[in-house]
């Protein structure tokens, strides 16, 4: 009797638990279609994953409109890869892939990734914001694009080239800075690519 009551109650704790989960990625899908959550997109080529184990080289581009530009990438970059994978190294000055890849090479690192801004849109998201920017700006969300070529650093294989688009809510959010979607966006690209060693790979 006491056993059966046992299974019942884990039975029911595990309902309820899939219940939640299942609610809340219901709920987080219906606020994405109704562009009051950020939406993301995320693009690969492949199908992989690297071990949290593995060490990244993370470039400073030199194909951006800007050196700012550049910079903030490898900045939101290196900050998002930091929480997944045990070693990230940044380039301490902008450089084309090829010289990336022999950069991390001599090293010792296993992945070489390199960001590059693809398009970026700093919209004019309330009115105070339209009234304080430029002439041109128009009235709308902030947007972005970015790719990531993944390069192996021993072979300097290209292994991926992913995109990564991401775009405000209309709820208040960033309101000054379209770099700052940059976070988010190199957030999911992180979490999705990286696994523990003692999980089965996804």
């Amino acid at each position: 009797m006491a056993l059966a009551r046992l299974i019942l109650l884990c039975s029911l704790a595990l309902l309820m638990g899939c219940t939640f989960n299942h609610t809340m990625n219901t709920t987080r899908a219906v606020l994405t279609d109704v562009q009051l959550l950020e939406q993301r997109h995320l693009h690969s080529g492949r199908d992989w994953v690297a071990p949290r184990n593995s060490a990244w080289f993370v470039a400073l581009p030199n194909r951006g409109p800007s050196q700012a530009v550049d910079q903030a990438l490898t900045q939101h970059l290196a900050a998002a890869m930091r929480q997944h994978f045990a070693t990230v190294v940044v380039g301490d000055k902008a450089t084309a892939p090829d010289k990336a890849v022999r950069q991390a090479r001599y090293n010792g690192v296993n992945f070489v990734i390199y960001p590059q801004l693809l398009f970026e849109g700093d919209g004019a998201y309330s009115v105070q914001e339209w009234l304080n920017g430029e002439p041109e700006q128009a009235f709308g969300r902030d947007q972005t694009g970015v790719q990531l070529l993944v390069f192996d650093a021993f072979t300097g294989q290209l292994l991926d080239a992913v995109t990564l688009t991401v775009k405000e809510s209309w709820l208040p959010g960033y309101n000054t800075r379209v770099d700052q979607l940059y976070a988010s966006a190199f957030e999911s690209f992180a979490q999705q690519f990286s696994y523990q060693p003692t999980e089965q790979p996804r």
